[in-house]
Order: C-alpha cells, then sequence, then structure tokens
C-alpha cells in the first residue's frame, strides 16, 4: 500500500517503525552507520572517516541532496563524509589537501582526490541516501559493483520509477535507475552514482508541504 504523500505524521510513524526491520539485510542502503563503518574502515583498511570541519564543509556545498535533507529539521539525521582510498595504503586525510609548491599540504581541500567519496545521509543511525563520488570517471565494471551491492537482491531497472499503484514517485531527489522491488531508487550521471531509499523522499516532500502550510498565511497576510 502505498503511504498517503500528505500525511506526514504517518509517514514519519511508518519510516521510524520501518528501519527497525531487516529489509535489505544485503544491501548498503537501509544498514546501521556501525555495520557500513566496521566494513569500510575497519574491515577493509581503506576507508577514512572525514572529520575536519573544514573539509567536511567544503564537500557537503558540493552535495546537492544535503540542501533537500535540511527539511527533516525534527528527525535524528547527521550527514557523514567518508573518504575510500584504491591502493592498499593506509587512507591519510593528506591526499584531501592540494599541494603547495613545496609539496606540502595547503589550506585548500582537494574537489577530486585520488579514489572515492563517501556521502552518507542516516536516519535514526541507519543509511538512507548514499552518494558515490569517484575521482575519474566510473567504469562499467565499478558502476555494476556498486549496484550489485545495493540491489538488495532485487534487479535493477532503467528509467523513471512507473507511474502504478503503490509505487513512490520521487520529487525531491532525481531518479533514473531503481530496483524492481522498488526499494532502492538512483540516479547514475558523470562520475557520480545517488542512491536512496523513496521513502526519505516522501518524508521530506511532506515536511516541505508541512512547512509550506504554517508559513502560508503569515506569507499571504496583507493582501
Amino acid at each position: 500500500m502505498r503511504i498517503a504523500p500528505y500525511s506526514s505524521i504517518f509517514i514519519r510513524a511508518f519510516f521510524a517503525l520501518s528501519l527497525l526491520l531487516p529489509s535489505f539485510a544485503e544491501a548498503r542502503i537501509g544498514e546501521s552507520r556501525s555495520q557500513l563503518e566496521r566494513r569500510l574502515l575497519r574491515e577493509s583498511g581503506k576507508g577514512l572517516l572525514v572529520k575536519d570541519d573544514d573539509l567536511e564543509d567544503f564537500h557537503r556545498e558540493r552535495f546537492d541532496a544535503y540542501g533537500a535533507v535540511l527539511a527533516l529539521e525534527d528527525e535524528n539525521w547527521e550527514h557523514v563524509l567518508y573518504f575510500k582510498i584504491n591502493e592498499t595504503v593506509i587512507p591519510s586525510s593528506a591526499r584531501l589537501w592540494i599541494k603547495n609548491d613545496a609539496g606540502r599540504r595547503s589550506e585548500k581541500p582537494n574537489p577530486r582526490p585520488d579514489g572515492w567519496l563517501l556521502h552518507v545521509i542516516y536516519l535514526n543511525g541507519v543509511s538512507v541516501l548514499e552518494t558515490y563520488v569517484r575521482s575519474s570517471a566510473l567504469t562499467e565494471i565499478e558502476t555494476n559493483g556498486i549496484l550489485e551491492i545495493n540491489s538488495g537482491g532485487s534487479q535493477w531497472m532503467k528509467g523513471a520509477p512507473p507511474e502504478e499503484d503503490g509505487v513512490i514517485q520521487p520529487t525531491v531527489f532525481p531518479a533514473n535507475i531503481y530496483t524492481k522491488d522498488f526499494g532502492v531508487y538512483g540516479e547514475m550521471k558523470g562520475n557520480e552514482i545517488l542512491l536512496y531509499d523513496p521513502r526519505l523522499d516522501e518524508m521530506i516532500h511532506a515536511a516541505r508541504l508541512e512547512k509550506a502550510e504554517e508559513e502560508a498565511p503569515m506569507s499571504l497576510h496583507g493582501f
């Protein structure tokens, strides 16, 4: 059954309950922060949690989804940035800064550090949106690999989700791919892959409508 698009209270209650269920046991979207970080930071040894405020601010400005998620001001959400290298050496934050003429770290963040940047939006400690940013063009193998680990055992389909009963139509985030079970939507463009739970899209849409309705009397007063 499709969630009513204008009932924000119902959406939040439904979403909070559904996050307790193992609906995406094989996927990255839908897993806890502790699970993701155990694999990325400790088991593989190739990931780095970016904690520097200047770096976070710099890359957040280039993270298209961040502005939309701000609508969830009453929800328990957070944006976390990770960096993943391709080599077998220990990842270092030095790679995230441009070097000066002397070969030392400057104060300018590197907009495209060699490797991957991973933006994750966690809601109640669970991943609901991820953006993979590659420093170079994505290969077919890399693209298929990311989609496979986020498929949740379903099949990826190309194009926008069909306008059918029970299918959430995204209004906040773009979608040119989706899983056949409609559990994950996404957009592939250039060297980036955006993946998200469509219920997040619906939550943000409802939050925006709720705020617009609250502000309408003040906005229209005096006409």
